[in-house]
This record gives C-alpha cells, sequence and structure tokens, in this order.
C-alpha cells in the first residue's frame, strides 16, 4: 500500500487528509461521477521538483468532465488557479521525493438523480509515494474475460472513476 501525503486539497482549502470527506448520498458515490488526472512530481536533476505535463494533465481533466458533462468545474477552475493549488499542496507536505498526484472532480450534489450538468462539484488532489505500478522483475500476462467498455457506452476518452469497475475487474480475472 503507498503512502498518502497527510495533507490534501479538498473543496476549496488544504485540510487533513483525514477530513476530505464525501457524502454517501452524493452523486460520486451514488453514481461514478467523478473524473480524474493522475500525474508525477519528479525530482530534476538540481533537487527540485517539478509537476510532469502539467498543463496537458489539467486539460485533460478539463476534457474528461466536458465529455461527462461536469460543467460545475468549468466555470470554478482554470490552469492558473490550479497550477497555484499544486504548489501550494507541493508546499504543505514539505516534499522532498516523487510522488503520484490525483486530481479529482466529483459531483457531490446530494441525490440530484441520473444528471451531471448544473450540479455543484469539489476538487480533491493527494499525493501519494511514487511506487512502480507492475513488479520490476517481470509480471506475468493474461488475457482476461473482461472486455473494456466501448466508446458508445462509457466514454474511454474520459477518465470517470466509475468505469474503472472494468479495470478492476480485468486485473482480478488475469
Amino acid at each position: 500500500m503507498a503512502k498518502v501525503y497527510e495533507r490534501v486539497f479538498f473543496g476549496d482549502s488544504i485540510v487533513d487528509f483525514k477530513d476530505a470527506n464525501l457524502s454517501v448520498a452524493s452523486s460520486a458515490v451514488l453514481y461514478g461521477l467523478s473524473v480524474y488526472t493522475v500525474f508525477p512530481i519528479c525530482k530534476r536533476a538540481d533537487g527540485s521538483l517539478v509537476a510532469f505535463r502539467l498543463k496537458d494533465h489539467f486539460k485533460r481533466l478539463q476534457d474528461s468532465a466536458t465529455i461527462i458533462g461536469i460543467d460545475g468545474f468549468l466555470k470554478e477552475w482554470n490552469f492558473e488557479k490550479f497550477e497555484s493549488v499544486v504548489h501550494e499542496l507541493v508546499a504543505a507536505n514539505s516534499l522532498q521525493d516523487e510522488v503520484f498526484v490525483r486530481a479529482t472532480v466529483h459531483v457531490d450534489e446530494i441525490v440530484p438523480g441520473t444528471r451531471s450538468r448544473g450540479l455543484h462539484t469539489s476538487l480533491s488532489i493527494f499525493m501519494y509515494e511514487a511506487l512502480p505500478i507492475v513488479p520490476q522483475d517481470g509480471a506475468r500476462l493474461k488475457t482476461s474475460v473482461w472486455r473494456r467498455i466501448p466508446d458508445f457506452a462509457i466514454p474511454s476518452r474520459a477518465k470517470v472513476n466509475g468505469a474503472y469497475v472494468n479495470s478492476v475487474l480485468a486485473k482480478q480475472d488475469a
């Protein structure tokens, strides 16, 4: 299990990890209405830290929200604001090492039914240690019986949290 850093961004401020929570009645929990991006913060040769292709990752987050119709985020956030929060979070966690950063837009409206437009959203950003995803000494491969969700069902161009149940099933099968 990867170490998650103590300070996270949630809603509109940096808080302790334990205080960043969504309601069990939110659209994010009930319907999987969240989109996300993950990017590394890398250490340069001089020891300074830099977010890898931050503008591209922010655009991917915007694009995912647009595809799903999560328009609340698009009205509230621009790249400069996002970049500023990432820098503040790096400082709040006194980062010294490389990490992965997961930024997620959650539709946090309470029991709104099956819709995504015109609803309140919250942004969460947390950092966790950059561990390799696959074993570094080799991995076995298998074709799973589970197939990727077709783009006309849940757009695979968008990083939608709820769609990743498909990946969980495939990994378990493998």
